[in-house]
C-alpha cells in the first residue's frame, strides 16, 4: 500500500496495490514473450547500462578494427527488441487499460 502512495503524483489519488501488481505482472508476461536475445539486449542496455559497443562485443558483432559495425548492430538489435516489446504491450489489455487511464 505504501508503494502506491509513493508512486502517486502530488494531488493524485494513489493507485490501488492490486492494480499495480496486475500491471507489473502484465509487463513481466510481455517481457517473457520476448526471445532470449531480445531480453539479453534490453537487460544489458537498461539494467546493466552497458554501451552499445560492449553489447556488440557480447553478441559477437564486433570485428577486429571495426567497432562501429558492432555498435550499430547492437543498437539496431536493441531497437528491434523494443519494437517487439511495444507490440506485446499493445496486445495486452491490462497495459492498454492503464495507458488509457493516463490519458483521461
Amino acid at each position: 500500500e505504501y508503494d502506491a502512495l509513493m508512486q502517486a503524483a502530488p494531488g493524485e489519488e494513489p493507485v490501488e496495490v492490486d492494480a499495480i501488481l496486475l500491471l507489473r505482472n502484465a509487463v513481466i508476461d510481455c517481457v517473457d514473450k520476448l526471445s532470449e536475445k531480445d531480453r539479453f539486449c534490453l537487460e544489458a542496455i537498461y539494467s546493466e547500462r552497458i554501451t552499445y559497443e560492449a553489447l556488440g562485443n557480447r553478441l559477437g558483432y564486433n570485428k577486429p578494427n571495426n567497432k562501429s559495425t558492432g555498435s550499430s548492430s547492437a543498437f539496431l538489435a536493441t531497437k528491434r527488441a523494443l519494437a517487439r516489446l511495444e507490440k506485446h504491450f499493445r496486445n495486452n489489455p491490462v497495459i492498454m487499460d492503464y495507458v488509457e487511464s493516463l490519458n483521461t
